[in-house]
């Protein structure tokens, strides 16, 4: 029987197409398998493998070896590209030269022109199947790929052991000398943290006031819990020996509901009491003794950050504690509700500022201030800081009297760091408003 050598010749061109096509997909489903399990997430996979997922549990168990998987891989890929090189097209590189030889004067170069047409081809071909497509279905569906291969590249690493052994030493050997000692992963920064919850936000994961709350009990931290807290000026207190009319005065002018008992001056606390406790009283008809009604109260540094003033209310039970500095010197009053307010943010204080703001921006782009504002948000508000060490100042009236070194008057002003701060109001001894405005020149009043 007579064989058609042009039959012969298609056939052989076949077979090293669908071979040179077997091994692009190959190598695309290696390139799949590696970036699905480098860029899967471990919690959700953790949270399968806890429902009982066996695949997630073998992609986790490969991801906490991350070098035998990526060995294994490359030797695949590389074993690809050997074979890919060995084979070269030259059956198509030949049969395309033989077309080309037809075209006249062209004929002269069809060896050439071959070689590259075959060679573009199937460079297409590897970088748009065997790299590009596989890569990005892997990073869109990173963790359903992950559990499909990971058994498949568990068996592979068995199979290659000895040789994924061998790499890994090697590798390892290479990096002490190149690099040193490896180091171990760095915990994650709270400008990373910050950026996960962003993202979580925008493919909503959860809603933007969960990314709201969270930022600020990370934020909480770090600031300072005199940056929250009512300071001495402002606390409505109640002398231990008032008479009653006296008490009916306070509680009628103030809308809290727990008072410092002091006796003689705010220097000398002997607690807090509840305005309970004296209504009970008054209606028994018994008289008011606020020394035997007054409770202890949790005392806190002003060192710590606002989690910890949370942490010391959760272990005392109590819902207001006094802020001393180092000798012992009350500076302030600080409360749960103060604690919620900054972590809940507008959904909290949307009642607590329900009489007035303690910061409006007018038209023309200054602001008018309260003096009681910590500076911790006066730099948040402002976007910038004062230009001196902020951590000497926990209120812009402090920031203000420091500045001056004397009790302001209304109408003093002073420049800072190209803001202009004018007095507009005084209360006593006490800033009452601030106005800051944008200024070029530097001076005071």
């Amino acid at each position: 029987m007579l064989r058609n050598p042009g039959f012969d010749a298609m056939r052989a061109v076949g077979w090293e197409a669908l071979i040179l096509l077997f091994l692009i997909v190959g190598n695309g489903l290696f390139a799949m398998a590696e970036i699905a399990l480098v860029s899967s997430r471990k919690t959700r996979l953790q949270h399968w493998a806890d429902s009982g997922d066996a695949k997630a549990r073998k992609a986790l168990d490969l991801l906490h070896t991350p070098g035998h998987f990526l060995a294994i891989m490359q030797v695949g890929m590389s074993l690809i590209a050997i074979i890919e090189g060995a084979y070269g097209g030259k059956e198509i590189a030949e049969h395309v030269a033989g077309i080309l030889a037809q075209w006249g004067w062209f004929g002269r170069f069809a060896d050439v022109a071959a070689f590259w047409v075959v060679v573009l081809i199937i460079a297409f071909l590897q970088i748009l199947i065997g790299e590009l497509l596989p890569k990005a279905v892997a990073f869109r569906y990173a963790e359903p790929i992950a559990r499909h291969v990971s058994r498949p590249v568990a068996r592979l690493i068995q199979i290659g052991a000895p040789l994924i052994s061998l790499l890994n030493a090697c590798n390892e050997a290479l990096l002490r000398f190149f690099v040193g000692k490896p180091k171990h992963e760095a915990a994650m920064t709270e400008e990373e943290i910050s950026v996960v919850l962003t993202q979580g936000a925008k493919a909503g994961v959860f809603k933007e006031s969960q990314q709201d709350m969270m930022e600020s009990v990370i934020e909480m931290g770090e600031r300072r819990v005199t940056s929250i807290m009512t300071a001495r000026p402002d606390i409505a207190w109640i002398e231990a020996d008032a008479e009653m009319k006296d008490i009916r005065a306070v509680l009628k002018a103030s809308p809290f509901s727990r008072f410092p008992v002091c006796e003689g001056s705010f220097d000398s606390v002997l607690g807090v009491v509840h305005t309970k406790d004296i209504l009970d009283l008054v209606l028994a008809g018994e008289s008011v003794s606020l020394k035997s009604l007054a409770k202890p109260i949790t005392v806190i540094p002003d060192s710590i950050p606002v989690l910890k003033a949370l942490e010391a209310f959760r272990a005392s039970g109590d819902t207001m504690a006094f802020v001393t500095d180092e000798y012992g010197s009350i500076l302030g009053l600080v409360t749960l509700d103060d604690v919620l307010r900054n972590i809940l943010g507008d959904m909290a204080s949307a009642q607590s500022n329900a009489g007035g703001d303690e910061a409006v921006k007018r038209a023309d782009g200054s602001w008018l201030i309260d003096g009681t504002k910590p500076m911790e948000e006066i730099r948040e508000m402002l976007q910038g800081g004062t230009g001196e060490d902020e951590q000497d100042y926990q209120t812009l009236g402090g920031f203000v009297m420091a500045r001056l070194g004397r009790i302001p008057r209304a109408g003093d002003y002073f420049v800072a760091n190209g803001r202009r701060y004018e007095v507009v109001d005084m209360d006593g001894h006490r800033v009452d408003k601030v106005l800051v405005t944008e200024e070029a020149t530097e001076e005071a009043a």
